[in-house]
Order: structure tokens, then C-alpha cells, then sequence
């Protein structure tokens, strides 16, 4: 059997997303191959022609695996440019909080549009299996797209970085504070919190003039100079997270819409307690610890107050803290995730 992922990226799939499509291909025995092809929407029919012209032009493949929402399978799909009958397994994990509040362009068109609305719940239910990574994202769109066919699945950390982060011992004395952010664009900022970080730290360090915020993670020039101060710093992309974690007492992920933030499940495994928005999928994940360490979205002041109330705490509390953080980010090693969502019943259906 013959199987073809097709990928949003610059490189490669997801890590997370790969490593689904490697273990299922594994247990039905085909090989798989990789197509990359442009992040949707382009908005350019012309674009869009020739990436239906060059699918067209691919071998035949007994399973399909689609990363994101890509209006171009689907399309392909009902022109009979990909056999329908084909089973096609669609991975899914976009940034859309809501569709009362899109935080990008295609989500915009797909709630002012009633028939793109129609054409998605179309497609999505016209997959042979929809894995949707995060319970907040499967409330959505089993909600507004009565999908039918799905597993609810949650992200992992990949299993090197789980070894080396389960070791890491963060320096709860001191008065840092971590973001890791990776591909920091305009589009992005809302979407990882940025903007709502650097609200935050405003208004915490003027009232403790000690802390310190750092992101880690590549950005584009122009949000370095929106959005740096002498208390919110960008290092750039760091190899080993593990040389640079321990230096962090608390993390934040503040963002709109993220999956599941897989970064947020790194720094508790690193052992630092993490404050996430009630707006990403990693929100559920940090709420069986306390609902100390949930804000909600761009409220300043209550992310202020959770802020300074964790620097309160006395060394002993705040240890307790990153104990509980990490027996709990402990059970999200990524190919534990998978092997044990691979037995559920609906997968289970699927593969035979």
C-alpha cells in the first residue's frame, strides 16, 4: 500500500503530525511519501490551479493524509482529480479559537461566507477519519461542522526532548519569566500572545520592577522593535532548550487559538510552572494542576494579578508547584500519546 502526506511547511510536516501518519502507515503496512504544498489560503487562483495541475500529475495512493484544512485536496477530491473512494485521514489543528473572533484571514472568510461554511462541513465529513488534536478544537468543530467521523487526540512532546526536558531543574529563585514562540510574524503574535504578554508585563513591573520576560523562538525583525523593552527581551531560536529553561521560574503561553501548545507541556516538563489563556488547547492540560495558572484571554489584570501572586509564593510552594506540573506533563510523551489513541475504537475501525 502507498500512502502521501500532504503538508503545510517549509520543510517538513509537524513533527506531531508525521509521527500520527508514520504509526498508522506502520500498522497498515504502506510506505509513505511527502508532498509540501502552500499554507491556505493563497488567495491566488493561479497558484491554486497549478498546485490542482501538479496533484493531478502524482501516483495514485491508497491513503491520503491532509495536515490543516487545505481547500485544494478537497477540491481535487470533488473534481475527481483524487478517487473519493480513497480513504483520506485528515489531520487538524488550526489556529481558530472561534469563529466569532477569526484570528486570521481564512477563518475571517469562513465566517462571513455561508458557502465556504457548507463547503468545509462537506469536506470534513466526506474524510474517511478526522484527528483533531485538542478537546477545545473538537468542541468546535464537531459544533459548527457536525463532523461525524473523528478522534479527539491530544499533542505530545517529542520523545528526545521529553528525556532531556524531565531532567531540567528550573531556578525557582529567580524572577524570569519564559514565552517560547517559534515563527514570530504579524499573523502570529496574536495567536502565541504576544501581544497580550507585553500588556501584562507592563503592568506587572510596575509593580515589581525585578521581573524579567524572555521569548524564545525565531521572529521577523518588525516584532522586535514592536514589542521589545528592557523587560520583555527576544533571544531567537535556541537549540537545546535544556541549557536554557533552567533559568526560568514561570512560564507563560498567553496565545488565541493555538491547538495545544505543545511548548506549554515542554516547560512544565521542564518543572516550570506555566500560566496559559483559557484560549489554547494546552489550557485543559494545565487546569488539572490549578485554576491559578488560567487567565482569561487578554484580560490584563487578571493575568497581572496570577503573575504576581506566583512571585508571592514562598520557595517551598512554588517547588510543590513544579513537582505537580511535571508529574502531570509527564503523561504527554509523544509516541505514549500515540500508541495508546491508535488502539481507540474508531482508529481501531479504520485500519481494518
Amino acid at each position: 500500500m502507498n500512502a502521501i502526506f500532504f503538508y503545510i511547511g517549509e520543510k517538513k510536516p509537524h513533527h506531531f503530525h508525521l509521527s500520527i501518519a508514520r504509526k498508522i502507515c506502520k500498522e497498515m503496512n504502506c510506505t509513505l511519501r511527502l508532498i509540501r504544498r502552500l499554507p491556505p489560503p493563497s488567495l491566488n487562483p493561479i497558484l491554486e490551479i497549478k498546485q490542482l495541475y501538479d496533484i493531478s500529475k502524482l501516483p495514485s495512493a491508497d491513503i491520503y493524509f491532509i495536515e490543516g484544512l487545505q481547500g485544494t485536496f478537497y477540491f481535487a477530491r470533488w473534481l475527481g482529480i483524487i478517487d473519493k473512494n480513497k480513504k483520506t485521514i485528515n489531520i487538524i489543528a488550526e489556529p481558530l479559537a472561534s469563529l466569532e473572533d477569526p484570528p486570521n484571514v481564512k477563518w475571517k472568510l469562513l465566517k462571513n461566507v455561508p458557502l465556504l461554511q457548507s463547503l468545509l462541513k462537506k469536506a470534513l465529513n466526506e474524510n474517511s477519519l478526522n484527528i483533531i488534536i485538542g478537546r477545545m478544537y473538537t468542541e468546535i468543530l464537531t459544533k459548527e461542522f457536525k463532523i461525524k467521523s473523528y478522534i479527539e487526540m491530544p499533542a505530545g512532546i517529542e520523545d528526545n526532548r521529553y528525556n532531556a526536558l524531565k531532567k531540567i531543574k528550573p531556578n525557582l529563585k529567580s524572577n524570569k519569566i519564559v514565552i517560547i514562540a517559534n515563527l514570530l510574524s504579524k499573523d502570529r503574535v496574536k495567536w502565541k500572545g504576544i501581544d497580550f504578554a507585553r500588556e501584562v508585563m507592563d503592568k506587572a513591573t510596575k509593580i515589581n520592577p525585578n521581573l524579567k520576560l524572555e521569548v524564545i523562538g525565531d521572529y521577523l525583525p518588525e516584532i522586535k522593535r514592536g514589542y521589545e523593552t528592557e523587560y520583555f527581551k527576544f533571544l531567537g531560536f535556541k537549540k537545546d532548550l535544556t541549557l536554557t529553561l533552567k533559568e526560568y521560574s514561570l512560564a507563560l503561553a498567553l496565545g488565541y487559538g493555538d491547538a495545544f501548545n505543545v511548548a506549554a507541556l515542554e516547560t512544565m516538563l521542564a518543572g516550570i510552572p506555566t500560566i496559559t489563556s483559557n484560549k489554547i488547547g494546552a489550557s485543559e492540560v494545565v487546569k488539572s494542576v490549578s485554576s491559578d495558572l488560567i487567565v482569561n484571554y487578554f484580560d490584563v489584570q487578571d493575568a497581572t494579578t496570577k503573575i504576581l501572586n506566583y512571585f508571592r509564593l514562598s520557595l517551598k510552594e512554588k517547588r510543590e508547584l513544579s513537582s505537580k506540573v511535571r508529574k502531570v506533563a509527564m503523561e504527554y510523551k509523544e509516541s505514549k500519546i500515540i500508541d495508546k489513541y491508535i488502539k481507540s475504537s474508531t482508529l481501531q475501525k479504520f485500519l481494518k
